[in-house]
């Protein structure tokens, strides 16, 4: 593997050039705009490591680029990873977000560490290999898509449609971490969303608040139907929501118990006294994991301006998200949400779903589990963080 490293090392300045090239690609997926280019600069990306591509397309989705690398063996590992961006629009910029540039031996741009920067680490590690040894001993895919930062509101359709070209033994996702003290962190899976807007309405116009009296305000009801859905305890009112729950087994106990800290550092880091539902801190890890919960994510509605003006608004919106964990159903949980509604006399408000996806769990026993952990330690020569 030394010849790899040396490759690696002499081929290191070509591809931070591609990093620059493919960050100054403003792929912002929420704005849609240069998706296009950008899947056809990743698409050349590959194609000059070695790779046989294709664009993969569906209706209402950016294009997605796929890669393959025939290897010796009969096994096959996808890598997964987007080439869209959260916008760049934030205050504290020190730079142009869509120039990269590098400072104190960090590299700095939108996209850097989530996730074009992945895509170039990933592409130089399999062509340094190919290119030493002349051949892999697996065969490599890549499943790069354009819609991460929107939800993947189409990857289903995608993966339905393609799903004989998408066969792998194993899926590596988009990127990883190292946490405060350097350890590099594993993650073996992910909560599920079910992510809505609700909207209240009533007259469909404004009144004045003097006939808040007498008609129903929407803001009141958005309020009263949000509160209905949480208990005083924090549990989720919302019937037969923990039907489906998945029980972690002793490899999932044991890695969230090796994490009891994270309680004390959310703390310190975030200036809290105290926890939701008063956990105690060293239950926090468990919770984090195993529980699924319910988030306000923002409400509008009426007049929030300077001074007074005396009105009752005409609708009021709120987006939600429920944080779903195995084996809960991202479409059962709405369906369920709707039924809670109606049940409770909120037939006024009505449900849009921005995003439905289902949690996802690598069992921690399964042998390729070990292999990633075994070669991090390797790697990085101490023993990797395990997120279950």
């Amino acid at each position: 593997m030394e010849l790899v490293h040396k490759y690696i090392e002499d081929n290191i300045d070509k591809a931070l050039q591609d990093l620059g090239i493919l960050c100054s690609f403003q792929s912002v997926a929420v704005k849609g705009k240069y998706m296009a280019e950008t899947a056809e600069y990743v698409k050349h990306l590959l194609d000059s490591a070695g790779f046989n591509t294709k664009l993969l397309f569906v209706d209402g989705a950016n294009p997605v680029v796929f890669g393959e690398l025939k290897g010796q063996s009969d096994r096959t590992l996808l890598f997964y990873n987007h080439y869209d961006v959260q916008p760049a629009d934030e205050p504290g910029w020190l730079s142009d977000p869509f120039k990269v540039i590098e400072k104190d031996g960090y590299v700095y741009g939108r996209g850097v560490s989530d996730n074009k920067g992945n895509i170039i680490a990933r592409i130089l590690a399999v062509k340094a290999y190919k290119d030493v040894f002349g051949t892999l001993p697996i065969t490599i895919k890549f499943f790069i898509e354009g819609d991460e930062e929107i939800g993947s509101p189409k990857i289903k359709d995608i993966i339905e449609r393609y799903h004989e070209l998408l066969t792998a033994d194993a899926i590596i996702w988009e990127g990883g971490s190292k946490d405060h003290e350097g350890y590099p962190r594993i993650y073996y899976g992910t909560k599920g969303t079910c992510y809505l807007e609700l909207e209240a309405t009533c007259t469909g116009k404004v009144l004045h608040s003097s006939m808040a009296s007498v008609i129903p305000n929407p803001a009141v009801d958005l309020v009263r139907a949000l509160a209905s859905m949480q208990k005083d305890t924090g549990e989720i009112a919302i019937k037969g929501f923990y039907d489906d729950l998945y029980e972690p087994g002793k490899e999932e106990i044991l890695a969230a118990e090796a994490l009891s800290e994270i309680g004390n550092d959310f703390k310190e880091n975030y200036k809290i006294n105290k926890f939701a539902r008063n956990i105690a801190p060293e239950k926090v890890s468990y919770d984090l994991f195993f529980t699924p919960f319910f988030v306000i994510n923002g409400i509008n509605s009426g007049y929030t301006g300077t001074g007074m003006k005396q009105i009752m608004p005409d609708k009021a919106t709120a987006k939600i998200e429920f944080m779903l964990i195995p084996a809960q159903d991202a479409e059962d949980i709405l369906r369920k949400v709707k039924k809670h509604l109606e049940d409770n006399g909120y037939s006024n408000i009505k449900t849009n779903k921005l995003g439905a996806l289902n949690p996802q769990l690598t069992p921690m026993s399964h042998p390729f589990v070990k292999l990633t952990q075994n070669v991090a330690k390797e790697v990085y020569e101490v023993d990797p963080v395990l997120y279950p």
